[in-house]
């Protein structure tokens, strides 16, 4: 009968602490670390000479055919047996001080390894909520090892291990944030946040559950609410009702609600809530997560900013990092491959070769948009590029699905020793039922493009884009202040997608390349008034320009096009330079 055994090769909580406790310890005392390691070889050896000396005699003993006490070659084997028995013990036991004090050096820095395991683990699940978010035990501990290398330097031990969990921290949001789209950049905050909670056992899982999921029951039977709580919505009074239930701190919530009525009513009718005092005792009764309870039960539609002011309150972090050409190859590397994540209509494409003619690869950029019968030519130029290190862009992977798994393999047997200077550029939108290959996915650092969500971020994007250089090339004194305006021009187009219907009736592309060239007209015309001594500025000219012509452009709809008119005839004009 044949037997198949299966192994389970999962990395658990525990088996990844002391993987992470190695790579820490392993720069931060790297003599313990080699005297760890030495101790775990004499130690192995020494179990080897036993079993050596066990299986010598049991053979001798079993091979005897007379008398043992006759057996002189026996009874010295038994001899020579005994004393390197005792000697080895000696040895064994002297290894086990040595481990003990050597584990008790290694261990002050287990809470950096406990914050690194916890992350990994908090990322592990992004899968399921879009196919795209792999990633990969390998490349995680790269960014780990990173981060450590990079907190800052203290000669007090405390402060040093806080330096680098702090600095795991920072390194793995920005590591995630920058390959998953920005509906999904709270969650994961909310996530990773409330998982070191829970590691540092600061997180009640019944509240927790709660929040997540309110009052499942689906008994009608609920007790009849109060005259003075009419205000409070009938979703909001059945979750109360399991919250009541949830411990002491929450037992006489009802009594509460109803005397302080008119307090709590002053409360929910504030239009920022979560900022405000919590009526009663309960300010300094909760916790920040249990007032986060409060505002789910009684403000449900500010839950979100309530999430924030949490995260913020835990030291977490909430502003992703702004994408930027510079960073992403400063954290890549010619091994792995660098994968855009595109939304509809965006295509970075052409900034990156702008950056790669700025940091010298304009003649070393070869780019391919992938196709049918396309394969062929994409791998003739990435086994070029691989030995001559040319960056290689290849658009459209979705495009070419079957062909990846092929792809695949070529990254697999041909990226492991390529030139340094080389990098592999991959484009995609996402893909569906699992027909990416995981091991691009798992092995790519991911960056998401796609506009920013909100009017900071809008406009800390567009800043990024512009330089000193492109600053300085226009005279004008006012041409700064303009840039101010198109960005946020921009930002307040851009943001007003989230609204649906009620922010656009069609849906537009507005992109990057309506920004750049808005700021070219901008400085061409301002630079025309500097020479021509002008006073007056051509406000309808630009007006015209931008609004009708450039962004204008992309409008179908006629009330669309009114609002985004209204918008520019406010922002630019003489009233920019008139006091109030």
């Amino acid at each position: 009968m044949n037997r198949t055994t299966v192994i389970n090769f999962n990395v658990t909580m525990q088996g990844l602490k002391e993987q992470l406790l190695n790579e820490v310890v392993a720069y931060e005392k790297p003599e313990l670390e080699q005297e760890r390691k030495k101790l775990i070889n004499q130690t192995s050896e020494n179990k080897k000479k036993l079993k050596i000396q066990e299986d010598t005699l049991l053979k001798g003993l079993a091979s005897s055919t007379g008398p043992l006490v006759d057996n002189i070659q026996l009874l010295n084997t038994l001899e020579t047996a005994r004393s390197m028995a005792a000697s080895i013990e000696e040895d064994l036991e002297e290894a086990k001080r040595n481990e003990i004090s050597i584990n008790e050096s290694r261990n002050q820095y287990m809470p950096v390894a406990t914050t690194g395991a916890t992350l990994f683990f908090a990322i592990f699940g992004l899968s399921s909520v879009c196919e795209m978010y792999e990633y990969s035990l390998v490349a995680y501990t790269e960014i780990f090892c990173k981060a450590i290398a990079e907190a800052k330097k203290d000669s007090i031990p405390q402060n040093r291990i806080l330096n680098m969990k702090k600095e795991v921290q920072r390194s793995v949001y920005n590591y995630v944030t920058s390959g998953i789209f920005e509906s999904h950049k709270l969650m994961f905050s909310f996530h990773m946040t409330t998982a070191l909670l829970f590691q540092e056992d600061e997180l009640n899982r019944a509240e927790f559950d709660f929040f997540l999921k309110g009052n499942t029951s689906i008994e009608e039977n609920i007790p009849h609410k109060p005259d003075v709580l009419s205000w409070v919505s009938s979703n909001g009074w059945k979750d109360i009702q399991t919250l009541i239930a949830l411990g002491q701190s929450w037992s006489t919530f009802v009594e509460d609600l109803t005397n302080d009525s008119f307090l709590w009513k002053e409360w929910y009718d504030d239009e920022k809530p979560e900022t405000k005092t919590l009526p009663g005792e309960y300010q300094g009764k909760l916790d920040s997560f249990q007032k986060l309870l409060v505002v789910r039960v009684l403000r449900p539609d500010r839950v979100v900013y309530a999430i924030k002011d949490f995260i913020i309150d835990k030291h977490g972090h909430v502003d992703p990092p702004v994408f930027r050409f510079s960073t992403v190859l400063q954290q890549s590397s010619e091994r792995n491959p660098i994968l855009f994540i595109l939304s509809a209509g965006a295509d970075p494409s052409g900034e990156l070769l702008k950056f790669a003619n700025m940091k010298g690869f304009g003649n070393k950029y070869k780019a391919l948009p992938l196709g049918k019968d396309m394969e062929a030519q994409a791998q003739s130029i990435l086994d070029g590029g691989i030995v001559k290190g040319h960056w290689i862009m290849l658009q459209n992977c979705h495009l070419v699905l079957s062909w990846l798994k092929d792809l695949e393999g070529l990254i697999e047997e041909k990226m492991n020793r390529p030139h340094p200077d080389f990098r592999l550029w991959l484009t995609t939108l996402p893909t569906t039922d699992h027909s990416f290959p995981v091991g691009i996915l798992q092995r790519s650092l991911k960056v998401v493009v796609e506009p920013p969500e909100g009017l900071r971020q809008n406009m800390k994007t567009m800043y990024e884009k512009i330089d000193e250089t492109r600053l300085a090339q226009c005279k004008h004194p006012a041409f700064k202040d303009l840039v101010y305006v198109i960005s946020f021009f921009h930002a307040i187009l851009q943001d007003r997608k989230k609204f649906g219907k009620i922010g656009w009736n069609v849906v537009y592309g507005f992109n990057e390349s309506d920004f750049t060239i808005s700021l070219d007209l901008l400085s061409m015309y301002l630079n025309k008034a500097v020479a021509n001594n002008e006073d007056t500025l051509p406000w309808n000219t630009l007006r015209y320009l931008i609004g009708e012509a450039m962004y204008g452009g992309r409008v179908t709809d006629d009330f669309d096009r009114r609002v985004l008119m209204t918008y520019l005839n406010e922002y630019m004009g003489c009233l920019l330079y008139t006091s109030p």
